[in-house]
């Protein structure tokens, strides 16, 4: 997820924590930290970046946009 660089988070124009999500778990998509077909848990990340399903869910549905992850008809999000 977003790494450490000097001391600094890798992302620090974010303004918005699901901005911050979303850069997070994209460059996870991209570097392979998901497999494919993996489903991802709302509830686990919120945990992970310690914040509500909210910013989580909107983090997920830009990457749904964006082509990085489908909805599943259960409304769960797929690599």
């Amino acid at each position: 997820m977003a790494k450490l660089n000097n001391g600094k988070f890798k992302y620090p124009l974010a303004h918005t924590m699901s901005e911050f999500i979303y850069n997070s778990l994209k460059d996870s998509i991209i570097n392979n930290e998901f497999n494919a077909n993996q489903r991802i848990n709302e509830n686990d990340l919120a945990a992970y970046f310690k914040v509500s399903r909210t910013p989580v869910r909107e983090a997920i549905l830009r990457l749904e946009a964006k082509g990085f992850v489908r909805i599943d008809n259960y409304r769960r999000a797929i690599v």
